[in-house]
């Protein structure tokens, strides 16, 4: 027979799931985290399965492509969580922060940079295009 989780458990258990949300939302940012676009920042998914009193999370430690996650984390509400489990979460999610935030940082912003310089680059192209058929059109009368 299944125990029955006291008021304390469930509590802490509440608290305990606020801080994983937390070191998800801190370790993945609040922006699209595919690989092509942040370089090698890791990704987290975290899924809540409500059925089962689980969630799941999956760490991609060098960023989000197609391929398969590299560590996974599980933790079920239902039953007192593992503080220990939940501090190894902590570093997993420090370690594939380690060493890369500033140069990822860096290459995502040449990369916003050079897409934004190709989109004016296309505007100006248009515009000369649209320029020529004007300046054809006035020649023409």
């Amino acid at each position: 027979m299944k125990k029955v989780m006291s008021e304390e458990e469930k509590a802490r258990n509440r608290q305990l799931m606020h801080e994983i949300l937390d070191i998800v939302l801190d370790t993945n940012g609040f922006e699209n985290r595919r690989r092509d676009e942040t370089g090698t920042l890791p990704t987290l998914f975290l899924y809540f399965s409500g059925h089962v009193s689980g969630v799941n999370i999956d760490i991609h430690e060098d960023g989000w492509d197609s391929g398969g996650h590299k560590s996974e984390f599980n933790f079920y509400i239902d039953r007192p969580i593992d503080e220990t489990a939940v501090e190894n979460f902590r570093t997993a999610c420090r370690m594939a922060l380690t060493d890369k935030t500033e140069i990822d940082v860096l290459e995502r912003d040449i990369k916003k940079q050079e897409r934004a310089v190709a989109e004016e680059r296309r505007k100006l192209s248009r515009m000369r295009k649209k320029l020529a058929r004007m300046t054809r059109k006035e020649e023409e009368r």
